[in-house]
């Protein structure tokens, strides 16, 4: 019976994931989150994806990330649009809250009534805790309002780390070995970790934050040639690559990815 009941549920799953990439190639939506794969729908007409996707400008296919190469060589998050028919405001992927009003019709007068930001005539009943690690500035309350989740203490950035609504506590220290140059402080700041004294450079000899002889040469890397799309990180040499991008909401950066 289990199993029967298993395999049902995979197979209307599989049947709704075909709808809703139908409805978003026609020009529609969809108001769930169906498993559609990297890059295998392409976006709408008026340029959305499916809930929890993003289209991104460069080949017009759907992704679960907002990330893209940026023109400077590092990354960059490309914040979603209002999705057709939605209301009240919403995240727009990078970390921030996108207000795509709150003009429902008579019809369906209620935002939020028709599910999150969906205009309908049911009563929307709107979030009242932020998620789990969300402990600062505002999410969508899923009607047409937002829910805060407090600020950060003294010194702490939020979303500094690259992971919205999430306080970081900066580094005050520079790594063990690292003496010059400055050092990412992992909220999207930097730590002055000395210079260097007499015929040495920092970063010459290739090594990042030490100092080598003078002659040698250092290349600084991007975000995008260290493969890395969020937070600070060094640039291999004696500076600091300020900031590789935001992740999308729900995920988090963990070692300089989105997770």
């Amino acid at each position: 019976m289990r199993a029967r009941r298993a395999a049902g549920a995979f197979t209307m799953t599989r049947s709704l994931t075909a709808l809703c990439a139908l409805l978003v190639a026609l020009g529609g939506g969809c108001m769930f989150s169906p498993r559609l794969g990297e890059g295998q729908v392409a976006c709408s007409t008026d340029g959305t994806c499916p809930p929890s996707y993003f289209c991104h400008d460069a080949d017009r296919r759907c992704y679960t990330t907002p990330q893209a190469p940026g023109q400077d060589g590092g990354v960059v998050c490309v914040p979603a649009k209002c999705p057709t028919g939605a209301c009240g405001q919403l995240g727009d992927g990078c970390g921030n809250v996108l207000d795509c009003g709150n003009d429902c019709p008579s019809s369906a007068p209620v935002c939020g009534g028709g599910g999150p930001n969906v205009c309908g005539v049911n009563a929307c009943k709107p979030l009242t805790a932020c998620g789990i690690g969300q402990n600062c500035s505002t999410i969508p309350d899923g009607c047409a309002s937002t829910l805060t989740c407090g600020t950060c203490g003294t010194g702490q950035a939020c979303a500094g780390d690259g992971t919205p609504n999430r306080c970081c506590t900066p580094k005050t220290a520079c790594p063990a070995g690292t003496d010059c140059g400055t050092y990412p402080d992992g909220c999207g700041g930097a730590i002055s970790c000395g210079t260097c004294a007499g015929q040495k450079v920092c970063g010459g000899g290739g090594i990042p934050n030490h100092c080598g002889a003078k002659g040698t040469t250092c290349t600084p890397k991007s975000c995008t040639d260290l493969k890395k799309n969020c937070g600070s990180i060094s640039n291999g040499c004696d500076g600091v690559n300020p900031s590789c991008g935001t992740c999308a909401t729900g995920h988090t950066c963990i070692d300089n990815l989105c997770n």
